[in-house]
């Protein structure tokens, strides 16, 4: 029996971080995300971010992204639910008659909706607002108003069947409740849905540095959040770090590299004690050989495989345990290019989307995210729950 599948609404200048998120966390909760757009193509989308200097968001270029189908070809009835993702898309996608007409269908059958960001411009155009409670970007708090709704200034809303966040930095608060409505409407789930605690309860590292790769690492800190995990960024120094975005372009047979967002490190290494908390990410991208030297990281590092803590890794992330010498006679995914880097140390390579190995869960690239970062939140979960029964 095949997934169910739910619309993903995207376009050119669609917000990266708004839409990859969500994205995965459908293929993680076993839905099919179904990429849908004016037409059926590779779409450009974008990064949103304030820079210094700047008192708005600055864009620039982001991963791409696959439709499925063009607005056209949508028989609505066949999905469960639909996402209108973030970004300058929205403003020119909406007055679309197909789309309008999609979009009508979801509000008026009742079926999980979720918007975030811009996202909102497609319902409020296609009269479907009217009378309803959400959340957005502040800026389009307007569009919102002007055609009959209520702006709340919340990182989730939840009015009936429409869930939504104001921007990607949401992720870990709406996200959860609209999968949870999803399961519902397919019977998967009785579970109550509900507002997040917005209240953190334990901490997990996550290893970053300069060219930290971005969704190798957003995803497992969203997912965290959303799992009232409080994620605690550990790097060389505490400042702010530049991530970096990996993709295969046209005419490329290798990822090509630029500037992703930025993310503020919590702790330096050297502060770090490993007692105090309940697992470790090693992210991926090109920071891991540069900071895998660093004496008090390997100190951090061998205590959570010494004492049998979650370990999550995705892609280049296995330098850093590989050269603390904690693979060895460990099975792990990873990037192809470190299948070397891995089998030196000791370890196992498995081209698998998800490897699990007692207390190791591993992925080979950001893709994976859906697949092996829910096996390590659960990995976490226990932790928790045994620390808390104790």
């Amino acid at each position: 029996m095949s997934n169910p599948e739910v619309l993903v609404v995207i376009g050119d200048a669609t917000e990266t971080l708004d839409t990859l998120y969500p994205y995965m966390r459908l293929q993680e909760a076993g839905f099919t995300p179904v990429v849908i757009a004016p037409e059926r193509h590779l779409y450009q989308m974008v990064l949103h971010e304030v820079k210094p200097g700047w008192t708005i968001t600055k864009e620039w270029e982001g991963y791409t992204l696959q439709s499925n189908l063009a607005f056209r070809e949508v028989d609505p009835e066949r999905y469960v639910g639909i996402f209108f993702s973030g970004g300058r898309a929205p403003e020119y996608l909406r007055y679309d008659k197909d789309l309008v007409r999609i979009t009508k269908h979801f509000f008026e059958k009742n079926k999980p909706i979720a918007s975030v960001c811009h996202g909102v411009e497609i319902p409020a155009y296609a009269d479907c607002v009217r009378g309803r409670k959400m959340a957005t970007v502040p800026k389009c708090q307007f569009d919102l108003e002007v055609c009959g709704g209520t702006f709340v200034n919340e990182p989730c809303v939840i009015d009936g069947n429409l869930i939504s966040g104001r921007t990607f930095h949401d992720n870990g608060r709406y996200v959860g409740p609209w999968i949870r409505l999803l399961e519902q409407s397919v019977g998967k789930s009785t579970q109550p849905v509900v507002p997040p605690s917005l209240v953190d309860n334990g901490e997990v590292l996550i290893v970053i540095g300069d060219a930290t790769e971005t969704m190798d690492t957003m995803y497992p800190y969203y997912r965290l959040q959303e799992s009232n995990f409080r994620p605690i960024i550990i790097a060389p120094e505490q400042r702010r770090y530049q991530l970096v975005m990996h993709e295969v372009k046209p005419g490329w047979t290798i990822t090509r590299e630029w500037e992703g967002y930025t993310l503020q490190a919590d702790l330096p290494f050297k502060d770090v004690n490993p007692d105090n908390y309940y697992g470790i990410l090693f992210s991926g991208g090109r920071a891991p050989e540069y900071i895998r030297y660093d004496k008090d990281l390997v100190r951090v590092t061998k205590h959570f495989f010494e004492n049998n803590k979650p370990v999550g890794c995705v892609c280049h992330g296995v330098e850093i345990p590989a050269y603390a010498d904690c693979v060895r006679g460990r099975r792990m995914a990873t990037v192809p290019k470190c299948q070397f880097d891995l089998e030196v140390c000791g370890g196992t390579y498995v081209n698998e989307p998800c490897v699990i190995d007692g207390n190791l869960i591993s992925g080979r690239g950001f893709q994976d995210s859906g697949f092996y970062v829910p096996h390590w939140i659960k990995l976490l979960e226990a932790a928790r729950s045994q620390n808390d029964s104790v």
